[in-house]
């Protein structure tokens, strides 16, 4: 199975143009099997014809999960999760921290071909503090991670190995990452994909072209052991 994660900071490319078509195509180029996706924005202002997540959905699967982390009638502000195969649990855990921006994970079960899969998605915090607090209490929410489990999105953490990452390794002993962040030149691999004993993986390269977001995204080749 083909798995992704990217921070799409609201469909604004590098050249400053908000085109949620340019994203489409980008992920129908790779043809995910699980789609992790952060910064979805949503702004009825922008009167898109196709809702974005439905707009994504045609690319990546019709089952999907998202929550918002800020929303009011001018915008609905978040991450999502999207499948072929059925999501068949699907929970959202509370990642705030003091009055910082708010963020959340998703706690989903993918129904794939080889079996239910669990897979996390997240958008953690810029701060060192914060991100400490949110991966400690990620995993506490988690409890035992037990059977496949895959944990991926944008985790922030510029310097490696960081608070996530100590915190993830007992847990997850392999990850797919590399350098993600600035899109244009990137140096820091904020987006990872985190996997249990259990999983293997096979990085991809993909030709998604650096203008598209201001993160490159990360791609793996995933199976059972």
């Amino acid at each position: 199975m083909r798995v992704m994660t990217w921070n799409l900071h609201s469909c604004i490319g590098c050249d400053g143009r908000r085109d949620p078509d340019r994203i489409a195509r980008c992920i129908g180029a790779v043809r995910p099997d699980i789609l992790a996706v952060q910064e979805v924005d949503i702004r009825p202002r922008w009167s898109d014809p196709v809702h974005l997540l439905d707009l994504i959905g045609e690319q990546a699967g019709v089952h999907r999960f998202e929550t918002w982390t800020m929303s009011s009638p001018e915008r609905d502000y978040g991450i999502a999760i999207l499948s072929r195969w059925p999501l068949s649990r699907s929970a959202v855990v509370d990642l705030a921290y003091r009055r910082r921006e708010p963020r959340r994970a998703i706690d989903a079960t993918v129904e794939t071909p080889e079996g239910p899969v669990r897979v996390v998605s997240t958008h953690f915090g810029l701060t060192a503090g914060e991100r400490s607090d949110q991966v400690r209490r990620l995993l506490k929410a988690m409890g035992p991670v037990e059977g496949p489990t895959i944990a991926l999105g944008d985790f922030n953490d510029w310097f490696w190995p960081g608070a996530v990452g100590r915190a993830m390794a007992p847990h997850f002993p392999s990850m797919i990452t590399g350098r993600t962040f600035p899109a244009r030149f990137p140096v820091f691999p904020l987006d990872r994909i985190f996997l249990t004993g259990d999983l293997r993986a096979r990085r991809v390269p993909v030709d998604i072209p650096w203008v598209a977001s201001d993160h490159l995204a990360v791609v793996a080749d995933v199976s059972r052991v």
